[in-house]
C-alpha cells in the first residue's frame, strides 16, 4: 500500500475539533500533582507510556501519540503493555505511531477500540501551509511532545496546553552530565543520562529540542494555534506559560465567525492586499462546520493565489471550486 493511502485515514481527522482547547499531558514527574480526571471531557493527547498513569482509566484519552523506535523494535517491551491496558480498561482511542511502525502495529490484534494512524516526516517547508497529517509533516519530532503538538494543529485545536512536560534533562550542562539521574513520572528509580549516550550525543539532541519547539511555536503564532507550557515548575520556557487552574477554571472561548473572516478577507482582497486576505481565508476554513458553511471560499483563494503570480495553485484552486461548484457569488450571498 502506498504511504499516500495510509496518510488518507487522517483527513476524517482534519478539522474535527476546530476551535476547541486541547491538553497535550506529557510524562513530567510534575504530571503527579494534577488530576487528570477534570480532563475526561476535553481534548487530551496522551504519549508514549502513559498506561502506566494511575488516572489512565479515569481520563480516557482520545488521542495517543507515539514516537520512539523502540516501540516497535522491541514491541514486546514496549507497544504490547499499551495496547493490553487499553484493551483491559475499554479505553477507546486514537493511536498515532510513525510509518517504522506500520508493520508491526498492523500485524497485531488492536480489537475495535483502537484505531492505529500513521504519520512520517518528508521534506516539509514549514510556513506555507498548515500542518496536514495526510501528508509528510516537518521532521520536528525529537521529543514525542512535537508530533503531539502537530496532531493538535491537524485536529484544529486552539489554544494548545501542555502539561507534564517538566523537561528536567535541558538543565543538564557538561560539568554535571557524567552520572546526573533523569526518569518519568511512572518511573520509581531515575536513571544516568551518561549510561545511554556521551556529552555531545545528548547535546545534540537537546539543542535539536529546543530548535524544533521554536519552530512549533512560530508555526503555531503564524497559523493562529497558540501553544501555552501549563506545567508545573520544569525547564521548557520556549512557549509563553499558563496556570493551569486558571486555565480550567475559565471557560473556553467561542470559535470565532468564519462568516465575519471571509467578509474581512473580501475586504482585503479589494484594497489590493492578496496576501492578508488569504490568511484570514485559511482561518475561515480553520473555523468550517457543516452549519458554518460558506460558499466561495475556495474560489477566493484562487483569486488571491493569482493575484500573487502562484498561477499552477489558483489553477489546482479554480478547479476543485468548480467541481465543488464553489463561487465568489455564492460567497457574497452569503454575506448580506
Amino acid at each position: 500500500m502506498q504511504i499516500t493511502h495510509i496518510l488518507a485515514k487522517n483527513a476524517a481527522l482534519r478539522g474535527r475539533h476546530r476551535g476547541r482547547r486541547a491538553f497535550i499531558i506529557g510524562n513530567g514527574p510534575s504530571i503527579a500533582h494534577h488530576d487528570l480526571a477534570r480532563l475526561r471531557d476535553e481534548i487530551t493527547i496522551t504519549v508514549n507510556q502513559f498506561q502506566r498513569h494511575p488516572q489512565v482509566e479515569d481520563l480516557r484519552p482520545p488521542y495517543w501519540m507515539l514516537a520512539d523506535p523502540l516501540f516497535w523494535e522491541k514491541p514486546q517491551e514496549h507497544l504490547f503493555p499499551i495496547l493490553q491496558k487499553l484493551l483491559e480498561a475499554g479505553i477507546h482511542t486514537n493511536l498515532f505511531c510513525p510509518l517504522g511502525g506500520a508493520q508491526v502495529l498492523c500485524s497485531t490484534p488492536t480489537g475495535p477500540l483502537i484505531d492505529p494512524h500513521f504519520y512520517t516526516y518528508g521534506d516539509h517547508h514549514a510556513g506555507t501551509e498548515p500542518i496536514d497529517l495526510t501528508r509528510p509533516i516537518p521532521h520536528w519530532g525529537q521529543n514525542v511532545i512535537g508530533p503531539a503538538i502537530m496532531l493538535a494543529m491537524h485536529l484544529g485545536c486552539d489554544p494548545i496546553y501542555l502539561i507534564g512536560c517538566d523537561h528536567d534533562f535541558l538543565k543538564l550542562e557538561k560539568h554535571n552530565y557524567e552520572g546526573a539521574l533523569y526518569g518519568h513520572g511512572f518511573e520509581s528509580e531515575p536513571r544516568p543520562a551518561s549510561d545511554r549516550f556521551d556529552w555531545d550525543t545528548w547535546s545534540y539532541a537537546m539543542k535539536r529540542t529546543l530548535w524544533e519547539y521554536e519552530r512549533l511555536r512560530d508555526y503555531g503564532q503564524l497559523w493562529g494555534h497558540r501553544i501555552c507550557n501549563a506545567t508545573q515548575g520544569g525547564y521548557l520556557e520556549v512557549f509563553p506559560r499558563a496556570d493551569f487552574e486558571a486555565v480550567l477554571a475559565e471557560p473556553p472561548a467561542p470559535p470565532a465567525d468564519p462568516h465575519d473572516l471571509a467578509q474581512r478577507a473580501v475586504a482585503y482582497l479589494n484594497q489590493g492586499d492578496p496576501v492578508a486576505s488569504e490568511l484570514l481565508l485559511a482561518e475561515a476554513v480553520r473555523y468550517l462546520t457543516p452549519r458554518t458553511h460558506v460558499s466561495g471560499l475556495t474560489a477566493l483563494q484562487a483569486v488571491c493565489a493569482a493575484r500573487q503570480g502562484q498561477l499552477p495553485r489558483a489553477r489546482s484552486l479554480a478547479a476543485r471550486a468548480c467541481r465543488d461548484g464553489d463561487d465568489p457569488a455564492g460567497l457574497a450571498a452569503s454575506l448580506l
